[in-house]
């Protein structure tokens, strides 16, 4: 699987559920957590996800406007 191709994955699994967790994001995708976390740091960095934080560790993640750009070219 390509990594543009996991990206618009992950892009759209946020879309549809922002307090979705990594560990179900690797699970619907079919890869591995820490490539999950690797690919969203990625996201992160381009401005196409922002996180905040919940409680107990957890994150919430919204897609920024170039985030929902990203996720249909």
């Amino acid at each position: 699987m390509s990594r543009s191709r996991i990206v618009r994955e992950i892009l759209m699994e946020i879309e549809r559920d922002p307090n979705i967790s990594q560990k179900r994001l690797a699970e619907t995708i079919g890869i591995s957590v820490g490539m999950v976390n690797w690919h969203i740091k990625r996201c992160v960095n381009k401005g196409f996800v922002k996180l905040q934080q919940a409680p107990v560790k957890r994150y919430m993640y919204y897609l920024t406007p170039e985030g929902f750009v990203e996720k249909v070219t």
